[in-house]
């Protein structure tokens, strides 16, 4: 698998180190936040493939900045890795905008292998700033007919509508 950017957003230094080390002899690249504020900082100044988000940070928790995100537009995939493991607690951290959750204690290899994933689902998607955010986005669906560019109307592209996929406001 492709080499990733990933932001490893963990307040427990000693797990933080574990779990990047891990993943750079893997071959991706990792920077490490200890709080929401200082992932929020780094999201505008570098941009990511993937973000591995905690829950209980010290100043905001996960899913509350991944609402604010979501808000503003940052679309790239998020997994949550958290030792909150409750059925409840799963599904906020899904409907606050993560696109996995993973419960600690974890296996190393099936984080990887859940971030592979989150790589491989982004494939074709670009990245734009929106508002001073690196966002991602899927792109618009092309084709051709004849020569001359289609044009597909949002909706008919879109599929059925998900709302658990919806952003919480």
């Amino acid at each position: 698998m492709a080499c990733m950017r990933i932001l490893l957003v963990e307040d427990e230094a000693r797990l933080a180190e574990k779990v990047a080390r891990g993943l750079r002899e893997e071959g991706h690249v990792v920077d490490v936040c200890g709080t929401a504020a200082d992932a929020r900082r780094q999201v505008l100044d570098v941009v990511y493939d993937v973000v591995v988000l905690d829950w209980m940070l010290p100043d905001v928790d996960g899913p509350s900045l991944l609402r604010a995100w979501r808000a503003e537009g940052l679309r790239l995939p998020v997994l949550m890795l958290t030792a909150r493991g409750e059925v409840g607690e799963r599904v906020t951290g899904l409907r606050a905008g993560a696109d996995d959750y993973l419960v600690k204690p974890f296996a190393f290899a099936e984080l990887v292998a859940r971030l592979e994933a989150l790589q491989r689902r982004a494939v074709g998607a670009s990245v734009t700033p929106a508002g001073g955010v690196a966002a991602r986005r899927a792109a618009p669906p092309s084709a051709a007919r004849r020569g001359r560019g289609l044009a597909f109307a949002a909706r008919a592209v879109a599929g059925p509508r998900n709302p658990s996929r919806t952003p919480a406001t």
